[in-house]
């Protein structure tokens, strides 16, 4: 048997050729049920509460002059919450620092206008809840009383939540999609007061 010599070189291997490219996978998209205090399709409604309807969460009202950014992280964590998962979130895991806050912290501290994040809440809001109004009249409102429109906002979330709680109490409520913590016991509980 002899050895192939130096010259005498194997042949390289190449891969098959590929003839097609792979395919992206379709998207997966996700849409939380309908909100329960929604206006009837095509029909606008008004607000639950007037703007200025802060009579009775004076605790509440306090929080959003003085801090806007907690007041409205803790209603965006609780929107995000009933928009992405179709479920209320538990008092326990409303963020009024989480990411939201500090963003809003950080525009209303290095320009002053952190209303533009309330401006574009109150849009999400009036579409997810049927509501009428403009986004100039959404503009202005969130520009001009702040505090109330932060708390107006965490009363109609506060609509749709009672309504769940009180469907989960009695055996119904939305779809289960996530599970609750062992201490998500008892009646819901209102925030920031």
């Amino acid at each position: 048997m002899s050895m192939p010599s130096s010259h005498e070189k194997s042949a390289p291997v190449h891969p098959a050729p590929v003839y097609q490219q792979p395919q992206a996978a379709p998207m997966m998209t996700h849409e939380a049920p309908p909100a329960h205090n929604a206006g009837a399709p095509g029909h606008e409604r008004d607000w639950s509460t007037g703007l200025c309807a802060c009579k009775n969460d004076c605790g509440g009202f306090c929080l959003a002059f003085w801090c806007p950014c907690i007041a409205y992280g803790q209603y965006k964590s609780r929107f995000d919450s009933l928009r992405f998962t179709g479920r209320p979130l538990p008092k326990e895991q409303v963020e009024g620092c989480g990411s939201a806050g500090v963003l809003y912290l950080t525009i209303h501290c290095l320009a002053g206008v952190g209303w533009i994040l309330d401006f574009m809440a109150r849009g999400d809001l009036r579409k997810r809840y049927g509501i009428k109004g403009s986004a100039f009249g959404d503009c202005c409102t969130a520009c001009w009383c702040m505090p109330c429109t932060q708390r107006q906002h965490h009363r109609e979330l506060l609509v749709e939540e009672e309504q769940q709680w009180q469907a989960m109490q009695s055996g119904g409520g939305p779809p289960q999609m996530h599970a609750y913590p062992p201490q998500m016991q008892g009646p819901p509980q209102t925030y920031g007061q």
